[in-house]
């Protein structure tokens, strides 16, 4: 006997409603080998299967596919097991379990509800009422956008540099890639020893998460002398840690993170990359499932974006042409395929779109259609990217919320804890992407990044890791970039003007100006026009 699992829709909570059975709801991942264990140790258990069955209505999601539901549910990572009342609100949380551990505590639970049903439920229902308003209050609360966000940001990372064994924190060590981009934007404006010592020992590890035979980035290592990785290879992971080799090589001028950087991209087109389709897979399963380890079949829109952009970047960092042409054949199949005006942007293919209506793939794919004009010089990536701009303003904003929701409210919502609501993360990078946009198109639409800016509490003893995004999107918005104006480019000057690495870059194109050149802007004090490719990257370095 195996567990028959159910969907996660409003079909299975009604019906668990109607029978008065609790959901098990269980997530885990694709790539995960500590899933596939509770699939051959626990689950395979008959006992486990038939009180599963009978007794509860049992849900699968995979946590890739659906990141709302493990946000909400998940507390100490995955894989993870939740007993759920119809209304979704969880009675019990465990990542940890065995079968005969579970087997008794599924059995205790199932009882006690059947028991005192009506008092559990009025008990969870008062919980989850609170827990909402609490959580309005929290949002009611506004933070004054100003330095502080970005100083704090970088003080709280470099807090937790672990001197012993280089990186970042205690065990498990992640490689924390959004906090060392903050790092690489500190030090390349105000430099400094401490911020230079941060920065290269934030990078140094990333070796040994590599993957020296096969290539590629380990997910984390489980021990504090990042020995142990655990060995499963995410897209979108890997994506973010390829930029942030060529942004730190450059920086520091070390070639080892350049061939990092060039490795991992010729493992994600042997591995990830499917040119029947031209998408990149989501993930590569942990070593434990066999050599090769499978790919998920499931390509996901914010992955899949994320690594365009790596790849765009490489394409002139390591003056490789190939990777553009990979970037910009997704790209354009994403919005083909993957745009919907009425849903946005489906959040996976599975072989066709899937439309989840998660905010995730709308920003995502936003920032990737930056980079794309910023590379291209060509308007219709713009319009895409103000396209999609107005759809998650229009659609994902929430006044109540003051931001932007995780996912688009649905008509069979699930209790209070499924509703609707806002993450820093996503807020961080739309707002960024607004500014981005608003300065590459020329139009005072500023108040809206400032708008999700405020709306989140001063974070105080707490920044670091976690604000990464939200510090970055500050200091885009707080401080004037360096405007790049070429007109009538050729490829040299677009190198030119994309290869140095500033903090705050925005690049815009300009034709029938007649000869080459370019003008080159950072506030009100500072212009200068431009007339050679190598003028303008001695320009760019220096600045």
């Amino acid at each position: 006997m195996s567990i028959e699992w159910y969907q996660w829709s409003g079909q299975s909570f009604r019906e668990a409603g109607e029978e008065s059975r609790l959901i098990l709801l269980f997530l885990g991942a694709f790539w995960d080998p500590a899933t596939r264990a509770v699939d051959e140790k626990v689950f395979s258990s008959p006992k486990i299967a038939k009180l599963a069955n009978e007794e509860y209505i049992p849900i699968r999601v995979d946590l890739d596919q659906r990141p709302d539901i493990y946000d909400r549910y998940s507390t100490e990572g995955w894989p993870c097991m939740a007993v759920l009342t119809p209304r979704g609100a969880p009675i019990w949380v465990s990542n940890t379990f065995g079968d005969a551990e579970l087997l008794e505590m599924l059995s205790q639970l199932n009882y006690a509800y059947r028991e005192r049903k009506e008092a559990v439920d009025q008990e969870i229902e008062e919980r989850e009422r609170k827990n909402g308003v609490e959580r309005r209050k929290v949002y009611q609360l506004t933070c004054q956008v100003n330095d502080e966000i970005f100083r704090k940001t970088v003080r709280g990372i470099m807090v937790s540099f672990d001197m012993d064994h280089m990186g970042f924190g205690d065990a498990p060590k992640y490689p924390h890639a959004a906090s060392l981009r903050v790092l690489a934007h500190a030090f390349a404006c105000v430099g400094g020893a401490d911020l230079e010592e941060n920065l290269a020992g934030g990078l140094q590890p990333l070796q040994a998460l590599f993957d020296s035979k096969e290539g590629g980035f380990y997910r984390f290592a489980r021990k504090k002398d990042w020995s142990s990785p655990m060995t499963a290879k995410i897209c979108e992971e890997n994506a973010e840690l390829i930029q942030i080799c060529l942004d730190g090589g450059k920086l520091l001028d070390e070639p080892t993170l350049r061939e990092l950087a060039n490795a991992t991209i010729e493992w994600a087109i042997s591995n990830l990359w499917d040119a029947r389709v031209a998408r990149f897979a989501g993930s590569q399963a942990a070593g434990e499932f066999g050599s090769p380890p499978p790919v998920d079949p499931v390509q996901f829109t914010s992955g899949s974006a994320a690594m365009a952009s790596a790849f765009l970047q490489s394409s002139v960092d390591l003056d490789r042409p190939d990777c553009a042409k990979i970037a910009l054949q997704c790209l354009d199949g994403l919005w083909a395929e993957g745009f919907d005006s009425e849903k946005g942007m489906c959040s996976q293919f599975a072989p066709g779109p899937v439309f989840a209506g998660l905010a995730r793939s709308q920003i995502s794919m936003l920032g990737a259609l930056l980079d794309t004009y910023e590379y291209t010089g060509k308007d219709v990536y713009l319009e895409r990217a103000g396209t999609l701009l107005s759809f998650c303003r229009e659609r994902f904003w929430s006044d109540e919320e003051r931001g932007i929701l995780d996912r688009l409210p649905r008509a069979d919502e699930i209790g209070e804890g499924m509703q609707p609501r806002k993450n820093l993360h996503e807020n961080a990078l739309i707002a960024e992407s607004a500014v981005r946009w608003a300065c590459l198109t020329g139009k005072d639409d500023l108040g809206f990044p400032k708008q999700v800016l405020e709306a989140f509490p001063d974070f105080e003893g707490n920044y670091g890791h976690y604000t990464s995004h939200y510090a970055l999107a500050a200091d885009l918005w707080l401080r004037p970039a360096t405007e790049i104006d070429l007109f009538d480019p050729t490829d040299a000057w677009k190198r030119a003007a994309l290869y140095p690495f500033l903090s705050r870059k925005m690049l815009r194109y300009h034709a029938g100006e007649g000869k080459p050149h370019a003008r080159v802007r950072k506030g009100k004090d500072f212009e200068q026009l431009v007339h050679s490719p190598e003028e303008l990257a001695g320009l760019l370095t220096g600045l």
